[in-house]
């Protein structure tokens, strides 16, 4: 998205508003991206506010909707930097975990099987249980969106 828009910008958002058009903001309206665009959500705005039970305040100016969208881009932008450093973090922890597996890999082994020796008849029912909490605390986005 381009961070600035066209100089006649607001004459066309006051123009789609009023609905007085001089002949050559008209011209210059159908031909330009920026201001071709501010028409099209003006007169959509202006569509939804004369429907019954619409709010009668003016429609949300353009440069509200374009800084809006903006706004969204940049969001979307820090989202996907978000998750690369995520699978980054995610990658490391886990070459970690690995890492200090092999390393400890005897005292390990060693704990599994006094775990495993337990008298508990629900032991791997306990881990199960521990295992799906971790996934679910790690994972919450991904199961809970918008909480």
């Amino acid at each position: 998205m381009k961070s600035d828009g066209c100089p006649f910008e607001e004459e066309t958002s006051a123009a789609v508003i009023s609905g007085v058009w001089p002949e050559s903001l008209r011209a210059h309206a159908s031909d330009c991206p920026d201001c071709l665009d501010t028409v099209l959500c003006g007169r959509a705005l202006n569509e939804i506010a004369v429907r019954p039970g619409s709010p009668a305040e003016s429609p949300v100016s353009a440069s509200v909707i374009w800084v809006r969208a903006q706004y969204a881009e940049t969001r979307r932008r820090i989202s996907r930097a978000d998750a690369i450093l995520l699978s980054g973090s995610l990658g490391t922890t886990f070459a970690g975990i690995a890492s200090v597996t092999i390393w400890k890999w005897e005292i390990l082994r060693q704990w599994f099987s006094a775990l495993a020796q337990s008298t508990s008849p629900y032991f791997p029912l306990y881990a199960l249980i521990a295992t799906a909490a971790v996934i679910l605390f790690l994972f919450e986005e991904t199961f809970f969106p918008g909480r």
